[in-house]
């Protein structure tokens, strides 16, 4: 599921103090593989609205709000080839000011601590540059946000067998200016791992180069994860172009060649979902591993800012 979906559901839902009746947040209710008719029947106490985005994505969004913590958010469950395979629980509405966005943040992972425990287990995919500010709950959460000249976000990750993120993100979006977006995301484990140093120059000439054959490549839900939160709708074409060695397990580690536009950590974010393609073992009869491959990791972004 995509943040340029949120926009539009959640920019007249605010942070709402009413006596909406549902139950508490229980991710036991719906099971990972389960079909859209499986989750309908799992939670016949909801309306749901279905919307498809292409041939392989069906998303389930609740009509009505449910409770967590102090907030209320909207349930959303993506499903691919028919099958569910992440669900999502997002909310927001308008600030005055980017850190206003950190109480609701704090909030919301407290709420979490007693279904799932505390929220401190690895790093998001998508977190990049360095913390402005950790939070640590009462309950053993940590909370990380990030500034820049134009956006506040935060990030508490929780990583085993199943993952689950609560981020933030506070700025300027076209539907309700200032705003404070939230969301919860619960999926099966990641296969991607952790960052390795770049490789250098010398260690890219001198590996035979080949043309990649994939044996799995990231889809839109890993887009979702390793995309940067850049200012919606005025970004554009994105092209980030990698350079990399094929290492142990078909992976790749790899090195930004170059990228546009620059500055605003699109290279870091393709290169955070490099990490969960995989190449095929053999190319033209011969191992890949330690072969040199580049390609292209392309965004499409709404209309770029008028000049």
């Amino acid at each position: 599921m995509t943040r340029l979906i949120l926009l539009f559901l959640v920019a007249g839902l605010l942070w709402s103090t009413g006596q909406a009746r549902a139950q508490q947040l229980d991710f036991g209710r719906f099971r990972i593989g389960m079909t859209p008719a499986e989750a309908r029947a799992a939670s016949s106490e909801q309306q749901w609205t279905e919307r498809s985005f292409g041939a392989d994505l069906i998303i389930l969004t609740a009509e009505r709000p449910i409770r967590i913590g102090q907030l209320e958010f909207l349930p959303m469950l993506g499903f691919r080839d028919g099958r569910l395979s992440d669900v999502q629980f997002q909310g927001g509405g308008p600030i005055e000011r980017r850190d206003q966005c950190d109480a609701p943040m704090m909030q919301t992972v407290v709420a979490l601590e007693s279904s799932i425990g505390a929220i401190n287990i690895g790093l998001a995919p998508g977190e990049f540059g360095a913390v402005a500010q950790t939070r640590t709950t009462a309950g053993g959460s940590v909370v990380r946000f990030y500034e820049t000249d134009d956006i506040r976000n935060g990030f508490a990750v929780q990583r085993g067998q199943r993952y689950v993120q609560v981020a933030s993100l506070a700025g300027e979006f076209p539907s309700m200016g200032l705003g404070c977006l939230l969301e919860i995301t619960m999926r099966p484990q990641l296969g991607d791992f952790e960052p390795l140093p770049p490789p250098t120059a010398a260690e890219l000439a001198a590996a035979q180069e080949v043309e990649p054959e994939w044996a799995i490549i990231g889809g839109p839900e890993v887009t979702e994860l390793t995309i940067p939160p850049a200012r919606f709708g005025q970004i554009g074409r994105v092209r980030v172009r990698l350079d990399c060695l094929v290492i142990a397990e078909q992976r790749l580690n790899c090195a930004i060649e170059s990228e546009e536009p620059q500055g605003m950590q699109f290279g870091e974010g393709a290169l955070a979902q490099s990490r969960f393609y995989r190449i095929e073992p053999m190319i033209n009869g011969e191992s890949t591993e330690g072969k040199r491959v580049r390609f292209t990791v392309r965004y499409d972004l709404g209309q770029a800012p008028e000049r």
